[in-house]
């Protein structure tokens, strides 16, 4: 269903209870649960906000993400902030206190993106080091502890990190020479091949590759795109790729079947196969099938995220 009519949506990021999205004029908007102020408004109270509703009147934002009750967004400036709940600190401000308008994180101006978990936050910044701050129960932070984090700490010593995206336990990145890392718990398996309940306190490499070009994770399913355009998913194959209840903890490459001859990809109807056996890919993978049909060749042109 089409929110609205307007055609000037950039970017989108959902979350457990609420959406944030960005527009051309680098508006930021919101909509969905306010009950922990993750919307950004006090003037919304603790209302379900039904349509977009603009976060004052700055049209600086460069990128949002959202995690189940908290809020966090880089500026064009640079600066990061964060709002909504902060049980575990991840709004980073030094304590645990709940925050219902954006509040900036530390000031720095050189962040560059950001990553929302379950209740935990990780961002990347302009010298290409990797931070993270909130809950560490399943080392979902990296920095080889269980401890929680009230501010952000550096994650290892590296200086080449290019994307980040995390779930409620667990951690995907791609660095810029296209290598592939993972880190933290999961119990559909990490993408190591190893038995599932895996668990990495520390960024852990998967494979030698070096051609790993964009990434994401949806609960425990995780997908990414090398830059010859092939498709590679892991974790529970019920939901990336199979019709049974399978779980695969190694990556498996799909195949997508143009359903018109010389037309661009067209979702509701492409065939996805072989991830598992005769297998086809359901609505639970949707939105990596729309990032990577924007992010493979067409015969046109190349766009990535």
């Amino acid at each position: 269903m089409q929110v609205g009519s307007l055609a000037t949506w950039r970017e989108i990021a959902g979350g457990n209870s609420h959406t944030v999205a960005t527009r051309t004029d680098e508006s930021l908007w919101a909509w969905g649960s306010n009950g922990s102020g993750q919307m950004g408004s006090p003037a919304l109270a603790t209302a379900r906000v039904r349509q977009p509703e603009q976060l004052g009147t700055d049209t600086n934002w460069q990128q949002a993400a959202v995690g189940n009750r908290h809020t966090v967004a880089v500026r064009t400036n640079g600066t990061l902030w964060a709002w909504g709940e902060n049980a575990f600190g991840q709004l980073s401000d030094g304590t645990t206190t709940a925050r219902n308008v954006p509040t900036q994180i530390g000031m720095a101006t050189d962040w560059r993106s950001a990553a929302a978990g379950h209740n935990h936050t990780l961002a990347v910044r302009a010298d290409g080091t990797l931070w993270a701050w909130g809950d560490n129960a399943s080392s979902q932070l990296g920095d080889g502890t269980t401890t929680n984090r009230l501010a952000p700490v550096q994650i290892g010593t590296a200086t080449n990190w290019q994307r980040v995206v995390t779930a409620a336990t667990w951690a995907l990145a791609v660095r810029t020479d296209g290598t592939l890392w993972v880190w933290g718990s999961s119990s559909r398996g990490l993408g190591l091949g190893i038995l599932f309940g895996s668990y990495r306190p520390e960024p852990t490499q998967i494979g030698t590759d070096t051609n790993w070009q964009w990434i994401d994770i949806n609960g425990g399913r995780a997908a990414a795109v090398r830059t010859d355009g092939t498709l590679w998913v892991w974790g529970s194959t019920s939901e990336v790729g199979s019709a049974t209840a399978l779980k695969s903890t190694s990556l498996r490459r799909c195949k997508l079947v143009r359903p018109r001859p010389g037309g661009k990809r067209f979702l509701a109807s492409a065939t996805l196969l072989p991830c598992a056996p005769t297998a086809r890919f359901g609505a639970g993978a949707t939105a990596f099938l729309a990032r990577w049909a924007m992010a493979t060749p067409t015969p046109t042109r190349r766009r990535y995220r």
